[in-house]
């Protein structure tokens, strides 16, 4: 009977893993109870660098994308990253995968980054009209933007994401 209990209440506790990262099953984010929906592998490069594994929380999970980009309650990407990261590299990603009408609010997201050491997490709180940044657990700032809050969540699960192994493993979709 012991034994029945123990496993009933560890595996409540076991957390989804890639690349040996652990991630929690859900997460408190705004008051609200989010779930982990899926997660993907950042690769980068032709070499296929490994460079963090993102894992995206919303409040009930989907595979489709144009569905979670219309849900209305908050939404949560940590990104646990595989290697050190400068943050120079960290701004021009945020370029790269910005469209340029979002001038400003890149400058000020390109202004909170930091280098981010391997084992680090870079996680974006994603709200109705503003991104929250939080680096290493702490909040480090807020780009505020209803677009600007669509158009970050759509770098990830979007038509153009930065690799594909990324959208489908944050939408909870088998990986290839």
């Amino acid at each position: 009977m012991k034994l029945i209990l123990i496993l009933l209440f560890s595996t409540s506790l076991i957390a989804a893993k890639l690349e040996k990262i652990s991630f929690d099953d859900t997460m408190k984010f705004q008051n609200k109870e989010l779930v982990l929906n899926g997660l993907g592998l950042r690769l980068a490069t032709w070499f296929n660098v490994k460079v963090y594994v993102g894992g995206l929380y919303i409040e009930k999970k989907s595979q489709n994308p144009a569905e979670i980009l219309k849900m209305t309650g908050p939404k949560y990407i940590s990104m646990k990253f595989l290697r050190d990261v400068d943050a120079q590299s960290m701004k021009d990603a945020w370029k790269d995968s910005l469209d340029g009408k979002y001038a400003d609010q890149i400058k000020q997201l390109q202004d909170l980054m930091k280098d981010i050491n391997k084992g680090g997490e870079l996680a974006l709180g994603i709200l109705p009209d503003k991104v929250l940044v939080r680096m290493d657990g702490k909040d480090i700032g807020s780009v505020t933007g209803k677009e600007f809050s669509n158009a970050v969540l759509n770098i990830y699960i979007g038509p153009k994401p930065p690799n594909e192994e990324l959208k489908k493993g944050m939408l909870g979709q088998k990986v290839d």
